[in-house]
Order: C-alpha cells, then structure tokens, then sequence
C-alpha cells in the first residue's frame, strides 16, 4: 500500500543525532501508513547506515558529498507518499509534536504550501515560543520571527519554514522542482519556500507542528559566516539583484552578531536570547563581536569575498529547482 507520508531526513557523519531523531518520531507514526527515507551524503562510516536499519528505514547514500539540497531531491524522488516531511538528522519531535495535525494543516488550509517549525523551550522543557523565518522585502535578507504560543489563536503566517522540520504536498514540490540544488551548502530551504510563496502557497507554524532543533556542531566545519554570506548573495542575484545583495548584508552592520530581530527588541536573558547566543557563537562559530570599524571592516571583507566566491560559481544563477527534473509521479 503507498504510504500516506515520506519522511525524508538527509545526514552526514551523525550516528547518534539520527538515533535520537528516529526515537523520537517513531512514537508519533503510530496510525500513519509512512515510510521513512534516509539520505546519508557520503558520510566516512556506516554509523548512518545502521542507525537506518535499526529503525525499519530505507537508506541510500550519495557516492561523494552533494549537498543537503540534492540529498532532498534524491529522497523526493526515491520516496511513493502524497506529503513529504523533510527533518534534519539533529532535530528532536516534541510531546506537543502532531504529525496528523500538521497533515489536516496542509490539506484544509487554502494555499497552504507548508507547514513546520521549531520552538523554545523553557528550563523546564516547556514550549514558549514558535518560530519560522520571513524575508525582508527590501533586501531579501531572512530572520527568525518568535511568536509566544501563550497567544496563539490560528496558524502563523511566515515567509518560508527551514527543511529541519517542512510538510509539503508532494504535488506542489515537483511543480517548483524540488530544490535548488546549486547551493552546495545552506540557503536551499530558504529559496524553496521563497519559489513556493511565488506560485501563491503560503507557509504556516503551528505549536502542534514544531520540533526542537538541537543544531549540532556534528560535520559543522568553520567558515559557517562566510557561506551564509554567500547563500545570501546567491539568493539576491537570483531575485532580488546585486544592489539588494549588498544593502542587506551591511545593512546595520551584521544582524546576527547583534542578536536582535524583528519587529521587537529580544528580551534580556530570555529563553530566546539564549537560543540566538548559542547559534551565533557555536553554528555561524562567530568567536568574537567586535565592534566599530573592526566590526564593520568584517563584515565588509566577508561581503566582498561572497560575491567574489558567487562570480566563480555562476553556472546555474539562473536555474531553479533541481538540475535533474524530478520525478513527479508516486513510486508504488
């Protein structure tokens, strides 16, 4: 029988990040006629392999590293299910976590194109609040928007939901063509929701849908500023311009360094302060925060070097979706 829903999770050398992954979203299948697809992207053992096996779950793995977007198109294209759920390998499903709603979610709201999210927990392990990301419409520069779940009434509106927890409609990945897989690191989930929001498709959180994303520093290299500076100028080249590449990347200086967002101030010593502490100094591996001209001549240098790494990769600057076109029908 096709399964209602895949579950597709790419990975790279994180044995024990799967596990815990898989042994959190196993209690939640219960009911659910799904398969789960396994992505492993070269990684130098086969910890990835048995964890996948330990768990009933399909497996493939790339014969050299591809990238995380390509890793999804192989799993879109190897997975039979009507929805698709793309999680990462470093993410942990929630008691709160309700795949039949994000389901009923995904079919009954119009132009619904997905539905994800993750969330802050407090010390007590409580959710607070929810989060996706938006797109400046000026500079077309992202941030993560935290919406407390004490006020939540109906599904949140956001610009786009990160692939370490997305549903989407089979249907309506294979009409943008799944993802963008020329960027060989970060930005493809961003520029998959921003296609998906051009064909009218909308994209919503719900606390019922968020998972706790533990972002682990597991086959993070350094350089993690750097090609987020280069995600940023590839996806304005792409839609915004050149122009809107720069402005929005120096604009206030660097965003991330100054832990803020928008539209309000993060409160002070708050779960969500220390969320944003921890991304900026262990994943973007920011080791310092100058401030001034250093900080400005930072962010400056990495900006050059962006579009200069961007000039020697502009094969595919004007191609979106997957290099290979996917296969749209549901495998049996």
């Amino acid at each position: 029988m096709r399964p209602e829903l895949s579950i597709i999770i790419p990975v790279y050398d994180r044995a024990k990040e799967l596990q815990t992954c898989l042994g959190t979203l196993r209690p939640h299948l219960d009911g659910l006629h799904s398969e789960i697809i396994i992505i492993d992207d070269a990684s130098p053992d086969e910890g990835p392999k048995e964890i996948a096996a330990s768990f009933g779950a399909r497996y493939f793995k790339n014969d050299r590293r591809q990238g995380s977007a390509y890793s999804k198109n192989l799993g879109i294209d190897q997975s039979s299910g009507d929805i698709l759920l793309f999680l990462d390998s470093d993410i942990e499903l929630l008691d709160c976590t309700s795949l039949p709603e994000m389901i009923a979610v995904l079919k009954n709201t119009p132009f619904c194109g997905q539905v994800g999210g993750e969330a802050i927990l407090d010390i007590s392990g409580k959710v607070t609040h929810i989060f996706g990301r938006n797109i400046d419409e000026r500079t077309g520069r992202s941030r993560s928007d935290y919406f407390d779940v004490r006020q939540y009434s109906s599904p949140i509106r956001y610009d786009y939901i990160p692939t370490s927890n997305c549903m989407v409609k089979r249907s309506d990945a294979a009409r943008i063509n799944g993802f963008d897989d020329y960027y060989a690191v970060l930005g493809e989930d961003k520029d998959f929701g921003y296609r998906l929001g051009r064909i009218g498709l909308h994209s919503y959180v719900i606390p019922n849908g968020v998972v706790l994303h533990h972002f682990a520093t597991t086959a993070r290299r350094d350089g993690q500023l750097d090609k987020q500076y280069r995600t940023q100028v590839r996806f304005c080249l792409r839609h915004y311009g050149i122009g809107t590449a720069t402005i929005g990347l120096f604009r206030d200086e660097l965003l991330a360094i100054r832990l803020r967002t928008k539209p309000e101030p993060i409160p002070k010593n708050s779960a969500i302060e220390r969320f944003e502490q921890r991304y900026v100094t262990e994943i973007l591996r920011v080791k310092n925060t100058k401030r001034g001209a250093h900080k400005r001549f930072d962010a400056i240098l990495r900006l050059v070097r962006a579009i200069v790494w961007n000039v020697f990769h502009f094969k595919g600057i004007g191609r979106e979706g997957s290099r290979s076109p996917l296969n749209a029908s549901a495998r049996y």
